[in-house]
């Protein structure tokens, strides 16, 4: 029964993460709504917070705050709903406030769309940032889009090892808000994390066991 399981999740969710039941129930369905999840995947998602929470250095919370945040940007540039609490996990992980920095990941995720979409003379300076001829960058991007936000920011990391300025870089990308900029920063200088993210994301979705173990293990501890 889909309520079941629902409130199964719900239960798991409010034991062993530091989200309440009433959050958890909320944003979980409000999730399910924007990013179109079905209600059979609702243990993968729930599987998917406890791990990234269990091996990054963030909270279930966090995770999820930051994932509301950018969900419907992340639909809408095709990221699997793994992919977007991958990339939440990465961000909350930097310490990148949810409301801010969510709105800010989002506003360049969705430029990069429009560009792609709109074949702007644009898509060749995100490329040129990510190693990639145009095309390469946009079919990466339209197929793989956290993979390809991915090479974009590991691309940004090794321009700056070998000595260009990330502000100038930016800048010439156009991104230049102070909030937008210091999201970038932060993700280039570890984008890394975000890929280990991303992987456990989806390891832990496919996998559907970590909610599981973990309500199991907090239930039936003896304390």
């Amino acid at each position: 029964d889909e309520l079941d399981e629902f409130s199964r999740v719900v239960s798991g969710l409010d034991i062993a993460t530091n989200m309440d039941a009433e959050t958890a129930a909320t944003q979980m369905a409000q999730f399910a709504n924007i990013t179109k999840m079905s209600h059979d995947e609702i243990s993968n998602y729930g599987s998917a917070i406890v791990g990234l929470g269990n091996n990054f250095s963030t909270t279930e919370s966090d995770i999820n705050d930051m994932a509301m945040r950018i969900a419907a940007a992340g639909t809408q540039v095709g990221m699997s709903q793994a992919d977007i609490l991958g990339l939440s996990t990465a961000l909350s992980s930097m310490g990148v406030e949810a409301e801010a920095g969510g709105t800010a990941i989002s506003t360049i995720m969705s430029q990069i769309d429009k560009d792609i979409a709109t074949n702007s003379d644009n898509v060749q300076t995100w490329a040129d940032a990510a190693g990639m001829s145009a095309a390469d960058f946009a079919a990466a991007w339209e197929s793989d889009p956290v993979s390809a936000l991915e090479a974009l920011l590991t691309g940004l990391e090794g321009a700056t090892t070998v000595g260009s300025n990330m502000s100038v870089m930016l800048d010439e990308l156009g991104i230049s808000s102070l909030r937008q900029t210091d999201v970038m920063k932060r993700l280039a200088g570890n984008s890394q994390l975000l890929g280990e993210a991303v992987d456990e994301a989806n390891s832990a979705w496919s996998s559907n066991t970590a909610l599981t173990g973990d309500f199991t293990v907090t239930y039936t501890s003896p304390n």
